[in-house]
This record gives C-alpha cells, structure tokens and sequence, in this order.
C-alpha cells in the first residue's frame, strides 16, 4: 500500500501539470471564469476519485480532458453567453513560445502587439460563434494541440467525425473571419474618401 501512496503523488503531479491548459479549455467552454473554475474543480475531484484507472501517465492529459468534456457536457452548460477574450497575459505567452522556437523572432513593437489583440478579438468572437461541437473540436486540436486520435477518445467519438468537424469549423471561422475583414475593407475605404 505504501508504494501505491507514493505512485498517487507522482500521480497527483502528472495530473496538476495540466491545470492551465483545463483551465484555459474550460473558459472558452463556458465562456465563464466562475463556471470555468467549477468546472476545473469538479474535473480535478472526479480525478483525484478515480486515479486508480490512471493506467498509463503519460495518457494523463487525454484523461483529464476526457473527464472535463463529460463534465461540461453532463452539467449541460450552454455556450451562447457573453464571449470571454483571451487574456492579456494568453499573447505573451504565444509570444515567448514562438521566440524559444524560432530564434530569430522578435518581439513585437506596440503597434504590432494592438493589431495582433484586435485579431485575437476578432478570433474569439468567431470562435464563439461556432457550434458546441465544432468549437469543442477545434479548441481540443488547434488550440490544445491534441491528436485527431486523443481527441476522439475524448469526445467519445470516430476518428473521422473529429476530421470532418475540424474541417466544417475550420471552413466557417475563415468564412466569418473574411466577413470581418471585408467589413474593415468597406469602413477603410469609406474613411479615405
């Protein structure tokens, strides 16, 4: 029992290193910080209950979204509330990713930094118009960079139907995004003259 105790800790930690990540999935979900902070709460309990099905730990990730997915989804939360932005601190982040990848990056000057929020905006307001279960797919591979396969078991559903979902939201957020553009367009033009 005594080695079962130490391997639930290491466990534990495997299980905590993912709370951002929840936690950022769980805001776009709810579109609610309180709601999105009850939601990583309940999936962090529901975990920490169930621990002993933990396998594998390096499927650790995959299992905590999994049980977030079914707790969004048994709490029947709707998605039409007020959208909830990226937070200020979300671009830096990016920034210093892309900086520790590609050496040669620069940080972006303040005008630079504006146009990259307006996009951001824009983005999420896209984004919130997307139907649960295409914004659900596109926020488990193309925000949280799972699998198609991962993110099949999450959702408990085929391989296939994460493809053709991500494909049909992918199609509809360029749709929405070149509505948006266009209006820009259209309001550059009208200022010029």
């Amino acid at each position: 029992m005594g080695g079962r105790t130490r391997g639930a800790g290491r466990e534990q930690e495997f299980l905590l290193v993912h709370f951002r990540a929840l936690f950022y999935t769980a805001c776009k979900l709810t579109n609610d910080r309180a709601e999105a902070e009850d939601l990583v709460q309940e999936t962090y309990l529901k975990a920490y209950r169930s621990l002993a099905q933990l396998e594998h730990p390096d499927q650790c990730k995959a299992w905590l979204f999994r049980i977030l997915v079914n707790t969004w989804t048994n709490r029947k939360i709707r998605l039409s509330r007020s959208p909830l932005l990226l937070e200020d601190g979300q671009l830096h982040v990016e920034q210093e990713r892309s900086a520790s990848r590609h050496p040669w990056f620069l940080p972006l000057d303040p005008e630079e930094t504006l146009l990259r929020k307006e996009m951001l905006a824009e983005l999420n307001a896209a984004l919130q118009r997307l139907p649960e279960t295409l914004r659900v797919v596109v926020l488990l591979v193309d925000v949280q960079g799972m699998s198609y396969e991962e993110s099949a078991r999450i959702l408990d559903i085929p391989r296939g139907t994460v493809m053709s979902r991500l494909y049909r939201a992918r199609r509809m957020l360029e749709q929405l995004l070149g509505e948006s553009c266009k209006g820009e367009d259209n309001r550059d033009e009208r200022s010029a003259m």
